[in-house]
């Protein structure tokens, strides 16, 4: 029978004590893979000669988690043209800290 020894060693010996401490565990057990938006609510300023506002408020949520993470996402539509997207999101200290949280925006043909 072989001895295992050093770096290795160590590493056997903490799995098997702590077991999977990995992110891609911790993320999974925060329900990251399955977030989905909910309570979604949506406001817009009204337009002026400078552009205007829609702001998007929602929660992601991952359902049979207690994970729930609010989100808030401003876009700013300008005279120009120009959209600037601005957004927040306030994890609970609990959370492991997320890979990324993206977003994607999809404007028009006839935008502008």
């Amino acid at each position: 029978r072989r001895r295992v020894n050093g770096a290795y060693a160590f590493a056997l010996f903490w799995f098997n004590l702590w077991g999977d401490t990995s992110w891609g565990s911790k993320w999974t057990g925060a329900g990251y893979e399955r977030l989905k938006a909910t309570k979604v609510r949506v406001s817009a300023s009204a337009a002026t000669a400078d552009g205007a506002t829609v702001t998007v408020s929602y929660t992601l949520a991952a359902d049979g988690t207690k994970t729930r993470i609010p989100c808030q996402t401003i876009y700013s539509i300008r005279a120009s043209g120009d959209i600037v997207v601005t957004n927040e999101c306030r994890l609970h200290p609990d959370l492991p800290p997320p890979a990324r949280i993206g977003c994607s925006l999809t404007v028009g043909g006839g935008f502008g």
